[in-house]
């Protein structure tokens, strides 16, 4: 299993999501905006996971995950909000985020949903190649 990426640029936020994270098992590394999450983006493994803030300092998360899916990095990014509306939802997804929780709700909706991206990468990973004989091969 990879890493959680938390990108949130208020201090306090980013060590709660952090120590709720580490106290579950995970191991983290944090960015505070677009363009400390871009850095990290380079060293991006496939099992990291990313958790980010929508609005940051230098601009909005989507335009990270944005770059990523253009690049063609898949790894799962969740969103995280105090400004949840409808429509940055519904853009948010399209873009190709796996989910987009309301900060309010965070502590109930966040641990679970990461275990699930979890489970989801490791049966990704330990799926069998099937061996290929066949004459067309």
């Amino acid at each position: 299993m990879g890493r959680i990426i938390v990108i949130e640029d208020n201090p306090v936020f980013r060590d709660h999501v952090c120590g709720m994270l580490e106290k579950a098992g995970y191991r983290t590394r944090t960015a505070y905006d677009c363009a400390g999450a871009r850095r990290l983006l380079e060293e991006l493994d496939d099992g990291d996971i990313i958790v980010s803030d929508l609005r940051l300092p230098d601009g909005e998360c989507t335009e990270v995950l944005e770059r990523m899916r253009e690049a063609g990095i898949r790894n799962p990014f969740v969103i995280m909000t105090d400004y949840a509306q409808v429509a940055s939802a519904v853009s948010s997804m399209r873009l190709g985020a796996e989910d987009y929780i309301p900060k309010t709700l965070l502590q109930e909706k966040l641990l679970p949903r990461i275990r699930e991206l979890v489970r989801k990468s490791e049966r990704r990973h330990t799926m069998p190649i099937l061996e290929r004989r066949s004459a067309a091969f």
